[in-house]
């Protein structure tokens, strides 16, 4: 299946094209609410082509306007979505609910029909392979995937990077983490530098961190107040200062001022790298359950 047609076919023609794609791609949707998702999404060609400016617009509005183009690009001066950018809402709509299996399996069919994915398709489906710890494979393929990336020159932004990385942290030891980031680098990509990921003297104990946040997170068995907290200390990036200043101030109002300075010199310094001390990360918990 090309990725171009003809200029002499019909804009109907092009449409039902595309229908077709999309009703191929979930047909074997068992999730009884995800059918009801892409039943609305693709009610018609019309309502698929809404859906898709809206996410034009939302990639737009979050500065990634060059990957929405990209994938958005129409396979005619008639302006009818591309192959591409239908195979990408299935996967996208099956790893925003964490489907990581009936995502990997929409990827692979849009390759068996000769689709090329453009770098947000890639993005998406290794974030979802990338979070779904339930088969290790899955880790195996996000770095695939994103090696792969690489090497057709794409420029992803860190998201899909610090993924594959914290699932390195949950599963693998940290020769694992130094031999992706060497494959990594040696392609061009070098981590932002606000991650402690790629730094030799702190890779070891970050990962110590990812392993114990995403242990503490993907395990539905432990404290749903611990889970919360380390959620908010890594989704909202001003709380964690917030919430160091208030650990400083108990510390100083403890009467534990000899404490304060070495544990303040010890945060600074890994606050740069994104390390945050276990240390920190326990007594912070006291202090946000008091």
């Amino acid at each position: 299946m090309a990725e171009t047609s003809s200029p002499n076919s019909s804009a109907d023609d092009l449409k039902n094209h595309v229908m077709k794609i999309f009703q191929e791609a979930t047909k074997d949707c068992e999730d009884e609410c995800l059918k009801a998702v892409f039943c609305t999404i693709g009610r018609s060609y019309d309502s698929l082509n809404d859906f898709s400016i809206k996410l034009f617009n939302s990639m737009a509005d979050t500065g990634i306007i060059d990957r929405a183009r990209e994938m958005f690009k129409p396979v005619s001066d008639l302006g009818i979505l591309s192959p591409v950018a239908v195979f990408t809402i299935v996967i996208m709509t099956y790893a925003g609910n964490h489907k990581a299996k009936s995502a990997l399996k929409v990827y692979q069919q849009m390759i068996a029909t000769g689709i090329n994915p453009a770098c947000y398709t890639y993005v998406q489906l290794i974030c979802v392979l990338a979070t779904d710890f339930s088969n290790v494979k899955f880790l195996r393929y996000a770095k695939k995937y994103f090696l792969e990336m690489l090497d057709k020159g794409m420029k992803p932004n860190p998201t899909p990077f610090w993924k594959i990385m914290e699932a390195i942290a949950y599963r693998e030891p940290v020769e694992k983490a130094k031999e992706f980031l060497e494959q990594i680098k040696a392609k061009g990509f070098m981590p932002p530098d606000s991650g402690f990921h790629y730094k030799e003297a702190y890779l070891a104990e970050g990962m110590q961190t990812l392993k114990m946040y995403a242990n503490l997170v993907h395990n539905d068995t432990i404290d749903e107040d611990v889970r919360k907290y380390f959620f908010v200390l890594r989704a909202c990036p001003g709380y964690a200062e917030k919430l160091g200043s208030k650990m400083y101030s108990a510390l100083v109002d403890d009467g534990n001022v000899d404490e304060y300075c070495p544990f303040h010199l010890e945060a600074v310094m890994l606050w740069f790298m994104d390390v945050i001390p276990a240390s920190f990360r326990i007594r912070g918990l006291q202090i946000w359950r008091s």
